[in-house]
């Protein structure tokens, strides 16, 4: 996601799977990891945009999605958990 749709580490980071917007191809980016604060907070510019992908990027992303959906299940993650994207302890 950072390299087709420009997001930033911690903008990729604090993706919420309903930020995804499957039939337009795009993201909405509101939010960032904050290394300082270690946190998810508002964007560095504190406004949100969105993210037009390639489809074989929104394809790679539906994939991950579906992998993540079956790792939570197995593993019985919080809800917090299940939002993001790109999950990590």
């Amino acid at each position: 996601m950072c390299f087709t749709g420009g997001l930033r580490w911690g903008e990729a980071t604090a993706l919420h799977v309903g930020d995804i917007d499957w039939n337009r191809s795009r993201l909405h980016v509101q939010r960032t990891w904050s290394e300082d604060g270690g946190r998810i907070e508002a964007t560095k510019d504190g406004e949100d945009r969105w993210v037009k992908l390639p489809a074989s990027a929104l394809e790679a992303l539906r994939a991950h999605v579906e992998a993540m959906a079956l790792e939570a299940q197995l593993h019985c993650w919080t809800h917090e958990q299940r939002r993001l994207v790109f999950p990590n302890s």
